[in-house]
């Protein structure tokens, strides 16, 4: 089983090859590790005997998860990638591929991954830096580990004490021309 990628608004296009077939499916949920995910999905229906078709209906009706992922635009023109939901490393990490590759200018709005025990700082510094290699323009965060995000992350970064004064800070900063 193997494909072709195409990122969309909100999803993407994966042309499906397998032994016997070709299938085109309209994915509505984004980045290139959701299509990675499909394919795998694909690979375990066609081990079960089951036809590319009935895989590619179920994929076609396929939606994210609440808080993972979600794609909104604002009445103001500002798309928001919402990804709340138990956020992780690799969570984080493939979300800012997705962001990459919407339109405008790339900021990150971030709040500390729990849960990490020792590993917690470095795998906060490695969102930093992950951020900035990804082409993100302005990180802004809040909470204790972060603030080693933000250090690593360098100029365009900027921590916060709380929600409420990343949220008063975002208020007046987002523009029509910014993915977040």
């Amino acid at each position: 089983v193997t494909g072709e990628w195409q990122s969309i608004s909100g999803g993407g296009k994966l042309k499906v090859y397998t032994k016997n077939d070709v299938a085109e499916i309209t994915l509505k949920v984004p980045g290139r590790h959701n299509a990675m995910n499909a394919l795998a999905a694909i690979a375990v229906s066609q081990a079960a005997n089951i036809t590319l078709q009935n895989a590619k209906q179920a994929l076609n009706e396929f939606e994210a998860v609440q808080g993972r992922l979600n794609i909104k635009t604002t009445d103001a023109g500002v798309n928001v990638i919402v990804d709340t939901y138990n956020a992780n490393h690799e969570s984080l990490l493939a979300g800012l591929e997705v962001l990459r590759d919407m339109p405008g200018e790339h900021w990150r709005g971030l709040g500390d991954m729990g849960k990490l025990g020792s590993q917690s700082t470095e795998l906060h510094k490695c969102v930093g830096l992950s951020a900035r290699q990804t082409g993100v323009d302005r990180l802004y965060a809040i909470g204790d580990s972060n603030k080693v995000a933000v250090e690593v992350f360098g100029e365009g970064g900027k921590h916060f004490s709380d929600q409420d004064a990343l949220i008063d800070y975002l208020v007046k900063a987002l523009r029509d021309d910014v993915s977040i």
